[in-house]
């Protein structure tokens, strides 16, 4: 309590949320939180114990983020940036498999968008975001390219470098 206005307590807000998503799932983790990752995702950004520290005993107002205590998927995407929009979809690579598991993706209202598109499970969805985010990568933002590779891979090819 000393540190007053210093802590970080790992309670979620738009921030932590959306650095999390940028974890290594490979990479030490906190196995204990749960059985899959979105679940791991969920106890640790919407933590009871957190949470009464928080409100219990920390100087300020807690600002709770209502997708963090509702145990809601959420990342940032941007669909109104011609220029960075993709760069920031492929940033959130990671999304899907933090916060999207099948259960989710396949109730009948969700993902509508992208069902029509031909992405009919998770994985699929999953495995493009990747794919984006190494094309991007690799052709360093040029947006042509991106175009040309995605186009390819979606029109059946298999990815290559």
């Amino acid at each position: 309590m000393a540190m007053g206005s210093h802590w970080i307590t790992g309670c979620g807000n738009h921030d932590t949320m959306h650095r999390g998503s940028w974890v290594d799932p490979e990479g030490e983790v906190n196995r204990y939180l749960g059985e899959t990752l979105p679940e791991i995702f969920r106890k640790g950004y919407d933590n009871p114990a957190i949470n009464m520290w928080v409100y219990g005993f920390s100087p300020g107002i807690p600002m709770d983020f209502i997708n963090c205590t509702t145990r809601s998927p959420w990342t940032f995407f941007r669909n109104t940036d011609r220029r960075y929009g993709i760069k920031i979809i492929a940033k959130e690579e990671g999304f899907i498999d933090w916060q999207i598991d099948s259960e989710i993706y396949d109730r009948s209202s969700a993902f509508l968008r992208l069902k029509e598109k031909g992405f009919e499970t998770v994985e699929q969805v999953s495995e493009f975001v990747e794919i984006l985010a190494r094309v991007v990568e690799e052709t360093n933002y040029d947006l042509k390219q991106i175009a040309h590779r995605c186009r390819s891979y979606l029109d059946g090819a298999e990815y290559s470098n």
